[in-house]
């Protein structure tokens, strides 16, 4: 790569120079290009648009096409400046658009989106560059979910769904509520009552042959760090008292994802990928929390589990995923499960008592 670009390095040897957009230094192609133009122009006069339009742009549409993957080279098509890029992404879209940007945008698109939002095409959204050591994760939060204010706008989720095992199915209906509240009730295929479950602020709890039982503190912790996490791992986690390291990427459901390993402040580890192309949150790996103790090992009971999302749909402009695709590998179930997202609600009224175990049934019933 070095080698492209003798003329700017060697005009000034030992310089670094690091600006973006049109300061960077230009690859020596580009001497060339411009005295090809200007012979061209001398050669053909008036007729060199015909050779512009007719061979050139062509030709570099095919270059950019092969190197994008593009099924069709006339896609590619090329823009003066900012300004009319700008303009011709937002002729296919639809106002008011939201645009995610950050506190430190070239000149020329941030005049741009200001004036925008003055009239009223656009709500914009700035992401503080500093502090840069959690830049990317504040970035990610924002643009998977579609944008903070709207995240914490929503009180209450119940998500309806179906969870397929390769024996059975089971209804699943969760309902959360700020800040780590959460209750699963499931019915198996064939039944009509629900077996509840839930985190609160007291423990977490389960019923088994119809009566409430608490689960060890330790996993009633994961559960509220996890499962009861109203927003997401990512959100404010410096705030929760996480830690988030960057751990390379791997292929999630057919795309790159960035890997994200989450310690939470409890102890538990979660490993949340991050869509290299769309940001979106694509999937969560981790070793799970069971009640009791394994036998064998003296040790508590785990379960290794992954979960890939897809489908995503915005709720009162937020984006949840509509289907889940579960691995249970390692622990004492290993199968592959398939939720199916009939319905997500959001800020439907649920009281807090609503996620406290059951009352015992009165004695003699």
């Amino acid at each position: 790569m070095k080698a492209h670009f003798s003329r700017f390095l060697t005009t000034v040897p030992g310089r670094l120079h690091f600006a973006a957009h049109s300061h960077h230094p230009w690859p020596d192609v580009t001497f060339e290009a411009q005295q090809e133009a200007w012979l061209d122009a001398a050669r053909l006069m008036d007729a060199k648009w015909d050779r512009i339009f007719g061979e050139v742009i062509p030709e570099a549409q095919g270059h950019i096409a092969r190197r994008l993957g593009l099924p069709d080279p006339t896609t590619v098509t090329f823009a003066p400046n900012t300004h009319a890029l700008v303009i011709r992404l937002l002729s296919t879209l639809t106002d008011p658009i939201r645009i995610l940007t950050t506190d430190a945008e070239f000149h020329s698109f941030a005049r741009q989106a200001r004036r925008l939002e003055e009239d009223g095409r656009a709500v914009v959204e700035r992401v503080a560059v500093e502090p840069f050591a959690g830049f990317p994760e504040r970035f990610a939060e924002t643009a998977a979910r579609g944008g903070y204010e709207k995240i914490k706008a929503i009180q209450t989720i119940k998500i309806t769904r179906t969870v397929a095992t390769p024996f059975s199915s089971v209804t699943v209906v969760t309902y959360k509520k700020r800040p780590n509240l959460v209750r699963f009730d499931q019915t198996p295929k064939g039944q009509t009552v629900a077996t509840p479950r839930g985190v609160n602020a007291e423990g977490a709890w389960d019923i088994a042959q119809g009566k409430v039982v608490m689960r060890p503190e330790n996993v009633a912790l994961e559960g509220r760090e996890t499962d009861g996490d109203f927003d997401g791992l990512l959100v404010n986690w410096k705030e929760k008292g996480h830690t988030v390291t960057l751990d390379g990427k791997e292929m999630i459901g057919g795309s790159e994802a960035h890997k994200l390993k989450i310690t939470t402040k409890g102890g538990s580890v979660r490993n949340v990928f991050i869509d290299a192309r769309t940001f979106m949150e694509t999937g969560v790996s981790g070793v799970v929390l069971l009640p009791g103790v394994d036998p064998r090992t003296k040790q508590p009971r785990t379960q290794q589990s992954a979960w890939t999302y897809g489908d995503f749909r915005e709720v009162n402009g937020v984006k949840f995923p509509y289907s889940v695709d579960e691995e249970r590998t390692a622990g004492p179930i290993t199968t592959s499960m398939a939720h199916f997202t009939e319905k997500i609600e959001v800020n439907v009224p649920l009281e807090e008592a609503f996620f406290a175990p059951p009352p015992a049934p009165p004695k003699g019933n």
